[in-house]
C-alpha cells in the first residue's frame, strides 16, 4: 500500500473548493464542474469539517486523500474489512456501465458524444456489495477494469471484462 503522503498529487489550492477540484479532477469518478458533482463536494467538505469537529485539525488536502485511498470519511482509521463492508475495487471509480456513474462520467470514459445514445446501464451492486473498477492490467497497460461479474459490457463482448485505458 502506497503511503497517503506518498500519492502523486501536488496541490496548490489553498480553499477546500479548490483542494477539492484539483484532487478530484486528478483521481477521476466525478465531473467535478456539474451540478452531482457540486452536491459531492459540498457532501464531502461537510464529512471533513464533522471529522474536524469531533477529531481535530488534519489539513483537508490529507482528510481527501485517505477518502480516496481508503473509502473512509475517518481519518486515520482503517476498515476492519473493506471488502466485506459493503465495496469492492476503488469507492471513486463507479464503471461507466453502472448505475452508480453518472451520465456525464459514462460519455467521458467511452468518449460519447452529447448527442450519442448512452449504452445500458445495470446496477453494480449484489447481495449488499458495490462493485466499483479496480487497478488491472491487460498485457502491458495498466487501467482500471470491472468487477462486477453481471456487467452489461461483459455480456455484449463474449464475457471480456470492460477495463478503461
Amino acid at each position: 500500500m502506497i503511503p497517503l503522503d506518498k500519492l502523486c498529487i501536488t496541490v496548490s489550492g489553498t480553499t477546500s473548493e479548490e483542494i477539492w477540484r484539483e484532487l478530484r479532477s486528478s483521481v477521476g469518478g466525478t465531473m467535478v464542474d456539474t451540478p452531482d458533482g457540486v452536491d459531492l463536494m459540498n457532501q464531502e467538505i461537510a464529512d471533513y469539517n464533522t471529522w474536524v469537529a469531533e477529531n481535530g485539525v488534519v489539513p483537508f488536502d490529507k482528510w481527501l486523500k485517505w477518502l480516496f485511498r481508503v473509502g473512509t470519511v475517518r481519518y486515520g482509521n482503517l476498515p476492519a474489512n473493506k471488502t466485506h463492508e459493503g465495496k469492492v475495487g476503488h469507492s471513486y471509480a463507479p464503471c461507466p456501465y453502472s448505475t452508480q456513474s453518472d451520465d456525464g462520467r459514462t460519455r467521458l470514459m467511452l468518449k460519447l458524444a452529447p448527442t450519442d445514445p448512452l449504452p445500458a446501464k445495470a446496477d453494480h451492486t449484489d447481495s449488499g456489495v458495490i462493485y466499483y473498477l479496480s487497478t488491472t492490467s491487460r498485457g502491458t497497460k495498466w487501467g482500471h477494469g470491472c468487477t462486477f461479474i453481471g456487467c452489461p459490457y461483459s455480456i455484449l463482448n463474449d464475457g471480456q471484462r470492460y477495463i478503461h485505458i
